[in-house]
């Protein structure tokens, strides 16, 4: 008499097990047939009915091994024929019904050998049946959206103007007079490391206290356990429109950077669900656009920038679906979906010393990039903006229309005239934006500033605390150097107490609380970069320049991340999913930004 199996499976499952069982039995070959019984091929072996039970979950293994065999064909049809027919009664995937059976026996042995406690739900249970409800779980989700970006805008501005301040109106004079203390200043050399260098990494580093917010905001969620359940909503959402349930990881990693994951997509079984992932994985907004996210909203949506980002990030959402959707009837068409399991992690609090030092690491890895990659491109686009083509300008003197980087980014500056930001700075920039994301701001200070013929900054800059650079530049280029070195580091450090207590009173300020008073609520001035970003948009738009400003944002949003993730793409897809993967977000990126300023510059002129 064989044993009682450990998992009854129901009759009809049970038969169906039976029978495969024994069909696995008349695979085996003659030879581990013959003399003694082996269990293992024998209809009621327990390894023949492990087979026959991976066979039916659809485990890709044993399918392979099974049609290799002769005969194996048949017995793969009447699995397929006995999960279509489990899906028409009951809607359900034979896996999963397999698995609901197995949960359901673990209970049974529980009940069995377990003390009975408490009856009440724990604390985790409780939360968990709002914040992974069928209905309430996606707005409980953009509400946590909502407040990290909130709070990655607003408790990080006062920090970005200090730096910027700091950059432009301490850092870049003593930079001008230690030149000209070595007989190198007022030349090419005093102009590339002031606007050049400290202007095009200066720029960018400006930005850094919202990389690390952002971090170490994601590091509190995944640390406490809610990222898991932002997956495992997520992949509810997705069902209707066919996405693998097991890509939501790889696409909630991409929020962080899109390098890993790419990578993160070799945990995926199926070689099509795979590729969908990976094509996906362009369209997620990762870190690296954030910088231009913050510097644009704050220019051209002054006031609004948390709900501009917010936006932003929603967008990406949602072409995600719509892209998804779209590859999943053409190129993807015919595939099954996969079935999403995932084990919810408890809840617990955050531990400060992993999210510091995931945070600690993150942040380098950008800081480190804007010394290498981003110093190269800044010097890069200095002297491409220093090189005459037109004219009789001189070296470093040239106007920037004039100028090579000018001719360059006049070659692809039709090509976004639909879309409103069809201006050599803009279209410059974006295409340095091809080798990383951040360099697109550090171009944008670089070029929109203007050439030396332009003072972009003569009616500001007077009024506001950037405008100290032409008189903190006369000091510290003075033979006063002490007095002007101290009043340096005196502003400096009353710069950042003043940033510090602005941050913490920006917090409640994120629910209407405005602990600030009235006095408070210009403490980002518009600086002579956002007057400038407002002119070039204005112009290159027609007038309409804040429909313009969200449409490059869209493009931002959209187009290839970087060259990193073009060279990962290739080297796990090969270089012709590679090619379509950039073509793929290049159209959908210029589709979207047409489009979006198209209708918005009709809503402009109606109202």
């Amino acid at each position: 008499m064989s044993p009682r199996p450990p998992v009854d499976y129901g009759q009809e499952i049970e038969s169906a097990i039976t029978a495969t069982q024994v069909r696995l039995a008349a695979l085996a070959s003659p030879e581990s047939r013959s003399g003694s019984p082996d269990q293992n091929c024998a209809p009621g072996g327990a390894a023949t009915r492990w087979t026959a039970i991976s066979l039916l979950e659809g485990d890709p293994r044993v399918r392979s091994a099974v049609a290799a065999r002769p005969g194996g064909a048949t017995i793969l049809a009447e699995r397929d024929e006995l999960e279509r027919h489990l899906k028409d009664g009951k809607d359900l995937d034979l896996s999963l019904l397999l698995a609901e059976r197995r949960f359901e026996r673990a209970h049974d042995v529980a009940a069995l050998v377990a003390t009975a406690g408490s009856s009440r739900r724990s604390v985790g249970d409780r939360i968990d049946r709002i914040v992974t409800h069928r209905f309430l779980g996606l707005p409980v989700l953009f509400g946590v959206m909502w407040v990290m970006f909130r709070l990655v805008t607003d408790v990080a501005a006062p920090f970005v103007d200090w730096i910027d301040v700091t950059l432009s109106g301490t850092l870049g004079p003593w930079v001008a007079a230690g030149l000209d203390a070595v007989g190198l200043g007022g030349g090419w050399v005093e102009r590339l490391a002031v606007d050049g260098i400290l202007g095009g990494v200066g720029g960018m580093l400006v930005f850094v206290p919202v990389i690390v917010l952002l971090y170490a905001m994601l590091g509190v969620l995944e640390d406490s356990g809610y990222l898991a359940r932002a997956a495992y909503i997520t992949d509810r959402a997705m069902a209707p429109i066919g996405l693998p349930g097991n890509s939501v990881l790889p696409l909630v990693v991409g929020f962080g950077c899109n390098v890993p994951a790419l990578l993160a997509t070799r945990v995926m079984a199926r070689p099509n669900d795979r590729l969908l992932t990976a094509l996906l994985v362009p369209f997620v907004s990762c870190a690296a656009r954030l910088p231009v996210y913050v510097l644009l909203a704050g220019a051209m949506f002054p006031g609004s920038e948390g709900a501009v980002v917010f936006a932003l990030y929603l967008t990406s959402i949602a072409v995600v679906f719509l892209v998804g959707l779209v590859l999943r009837h053409t190129l993807m068409r015919g595939s099954e979906r996969a079935p999403f399991v995932l084990e919810l992690p408890w809840y617990r609090r955050p531990s400060a010393r992993t999210v510091w030092t995931q945070t600690r690491q993150r942040s380098a890895a950008f800081v480190r990039k804007a010394g290498s990659v981003i110093l190269l491109a800044a010097i890069v686009v200095w002297v491409l903006l220093a090189v005459p083509v037109r004219g009789d300008a001189t070296f470093g003197e040239v106007a920037q229309q004039d100028s090579l980087f000018g001719a360059a980014a006049g070659i692809t500056t039709p090509v976004f005239v639909p879309a409103g930001f069809g201006s050599p700075e803009l279209s410059g920039a974006l295409t340095a934006g091809f080798v990383a994301k951040e360099i697109v701001v550090s171009t944008m200070r670089q070029t929109i500033g203007g050439s030396p013929a332009e003072d972009t900054g003569s009616d500001e800059s007077g009024s506001d605390e950037s405008g100290s650079d032409e008189s903190g530049s006369d000091e510290a280029g003075s033979d006063e150097s002490g007095p002007g070195f101290v009043r340096g580091l005196a502003d400096v450090g009353g710069g950042l107490v003043r940033a510090v207590g602005d941050a913490v009173l920006a917090v409640p300020g994120i629910v209407g609380l405005q602990l600030g008073g009235a006095a408070d609520e210009d403490v980002n001035p518009s600086t002579d970069t956002d007057h400038a970003l407002q002119r070039v948009f204005a112009a290159s738009s027609g007038g309409h320049g804040q429909a313009a400003a969200a449409a490059f944002l869209v493009f931002v949003l959209l187009y290839v991340p970087c060259l990193a993730t073009v060279a990962t793409f290739g080297r796990e897809f090969g270089r012709r999913w590679a090619a379509l993967s950039v073509t793929l977000s290049l159209v959908v990126a210029w589709l979207a930004a047409v489009g979006v300023f198209q209708i918005g510059g009709a809503i402009a002129a109606w109202f």
